[in-house]
């Protein structure tokens, strides 16, 4: 008998620029996470699809989180400076997700 595949957790990841599609197509191989969406507050980004999956603004980020039953927000901003960093976790408090902050593609292992 086999047993079934695990279930996949849904994410989203926050940062659609190259670190976040990288950590879409690690993440859409094997592993326990299954992502859905990007968000990004930059403007250029919004409606374009990166590494097969949308990018929302932050704005829908209750609304989508609800819908997709996203329970995990994979933070892709290596660079930012901690008060950047600061402010996106404040933004995203509020969401009633889990929250993980990417410094670089092995902290996906952890």
């Amino acid at each position: 008998h086999t047993r079934p595949p695990l279930a996949r957790e849904a994410v989203a990841i926050y940062g659609a620029g190259d670190p976040g599609a990288r950590l879409a197509q690690a993440m859409q191989g094997d592993g326990q996470y299954c992502p859905v969406c990007f968000f990004d507050e930059k403007a250029r980004r919004e409606q374009r699809t990166i590494a097969g999956l949308r990018v929302f603004p932050p704005e829908q980020l209750a609304e989508l989180t609800a819908i997709w039953s996203i329970r995990l927000i994979v933070v892709a901003l290596p660079a930012a400076s901690g008060e950047r960093m600061g402010a996106v976790l404040r933004m995203l408090g509020g969401a009633g997700v889990g929250i993980k902050f990417l410094r670089a593609l092995p902290d996906l292992a952890d």
